[in-house]
C-alpha cells in the first residue's frame, strides 16, 4: 500500500457522496502520483496520456469502487487498462 492510501479513500468517500471538493483533492493527489509512477516506465508524452487516460478511467469507474478494498487495489484496473491502450495519433496529426 502507498502513504496516501487512506486519503484516497476518505476523499473517494466523500467524492462519492457529491463532495466535489473531495473528488478535486483526490484527482489531483492522483494526478501527482500517477506522473510519478508513468514517468517510471514511459516515454514522457506516453507518460502523461496515460495520466489522462487514467483519470479518465477513475472518473468513469468511480461508481464501482468498492470501499472495503484499499482504493490503490481498486485503482489497478484503470492503470492497468491505461498502460495497455495503444499509442494512436490524433486524427489529422501529420
Amino acid at each position: 500500500m502507498i502513504a496516501q492510501e487512506a486519503q484516497y479513500r476518505d476523499w473517494m468517500l466523500a467524492a462519492l457522496t457529491g463532495d466535489a471538493s473531495a473528488y478535486r483533492m483526490l484527482l489531483e493527489g492522483l494526478t501527482r502520483h500517477l506522473r510519478s509512477y508513468y514517468a517510471r516506465r514511459l516515454d514522457p508524452g506516453a507518460a502523461e496520456d496515460a495520466v489522462q487516460e487514467t483519470l479518465i478511467a477513475i472518473h468513469v469507474r468511480r461508481a464501482t469502487y468498492e470501499p472495503a478494498l484499499p482504493f490503490t487495489a481498486w485503482g489497478r484496473l484503470p492503470i492497468f487498462s491505461a498502460m495497455m491502450q495503444p499509442r494512436l495519433p490524433w486524427p489529422g496529426a501529420t
